[in-house]
């Protein structure tokens, strides 16, 4: 999963962390909720660069990206417990649950 700064799709979006999940990534979807497969508490190593997180790529084990989502803010799917990531500060990931269709 990456986390970006500025707007999704914008040419200068910069990734601010790369956090890996287990395998499966998430949990069958039970009333319309997944839980993610942490491992443990996953964190982001050694951040590169500072800066605001406003959007997030889960990924395939690949890389190719396969669900975006908002990260902090009005409307977001995924909270951070802090509204900046710091240049070589650690960034976790305690949990995340993401809303998806319940199937009729």
């Amino acid at each position: 999963m990456r986390i970006y700064a500025g707007l999704r799709g914008a040419p200068n979006a910069t990734r601010l962390a790369l956090i890996g999940l287990g395998d499966p990534a998430f949990t069958a979807s039970v009333h319309g909720k997944a839980t993610a497969r942490l491992l443990t508490m996953t964190r982001e190593e050694d951040p590169e660069v500072t800066g605001v997180p406003t959007w997030y790529a889960a990924c395939d084990r690949n890389g190719s990206p396969i669900y975006y989502g908002q990260v902090n803010g009005e409307n977001a799917d995924m909270v951070l417990n802090r509204p900046t990531i710091e240049k070589h500060g650690p960034v976790f990931l305690t949990e995340w649950v993401l809303s998806l269709p319940v199937e009729r």
